[in-house]
């Protein structure tokens, strides 16, 4: 238990960046097990649109990304698995629309036909508020639809807060699924929740999502 919680906080806790670029980062057990190597990846985009196809813009989608946890010293595979993020919206109405609740399954279908069957565990749902920036070279051109409320720090400059809806959970996941979802054509997959259903299917699914997957398989798993 105590290997396993320190694996779930590490995972839970990874927050992802503004780049939006596919990353890998490495961390250990600290004090809890200095014999054990954790990799995280971040922001592996699984579509090109959200839950709502008419939004499509920003870091606004659903994210798997994996996780895996070794021994140091034989390269043993120890914990696997996803972590799941649905970011709804950063505008708190235009997320109301776009949450899935309780993301319970995530399944995928390849091109051999068999589907690989997910559950999700450590359900989690936070809502923050952020303060962002807006910048402009002259009052004319300021965006007159930024969300309120804002307030103007020094022209040409105003900060306006936004809510930042998280619905997140970890899928644990075998080595032979795993390899199978690394090694084939995604065709479709569906993510279900206690709000809703998302269906992704091949055009829809990001052109990274698959590279990344295979990369990280090839490169921390194996």
């Amino acid at each position: 238990m105590r290997k396993i919680a320190w694996v779930l906080a590490a995972v839970l806790s990874a927050t992802g960046c503004a780049s939006e670029q596919f990353m890998v980062r490495e961390t250990d057990a600290d004090f809890t097990d200095s014999n054990h190597l954790l990799y995280i990846a971040e922001n592996n985009r699984l579509s090109k649109e959200h839950v709502d196809a008419d939004i499509n813009f920003d870091e606004v989608s659903v994210y798997i990304n994996p996780f895996v946890e070794k021994d140091k010293s034989t390269h043993e595979v120890i914990t696997l698995g996803f972590k799941i993020i649905n970011k709804p919206a950063k505008n708190r109405k235009a997320a109301e629309f776009n949450r899935l609740g309780k993301i319970t399954d995530v399944t995928f279908l390849t091109h051999t036909g068999e589907p690989v069957k997910l559950k999700v565990s450590n359900q989690d749902t936070s809502i923050n508020q952020v303060i962002e920036y807006e910048t402009w070279s002259d009052e004319s051109e300021r965006n007159p639809y930024s969300i309120n409320p804002f307030i103007k720090l020094s022209a040409p400059q105003l900060a306006y807060s936004s809510y930042e809806t998280w619905e997140t959970g970890i899928i644990p996941v075998s080595l032979e699924d795993f390899s199978r979802l690394a090694n084939a054509t995604i065709v479709s997959c569906e993510v279900a929740g206690t709000r809703g259903i998302a269906v992704y299917h091949e055009p829809e699914i990001n052109d990274t999502f698959s590279a990344n997957l295979k990369a990280f398989f090839l490169t921390y798993v194996q």
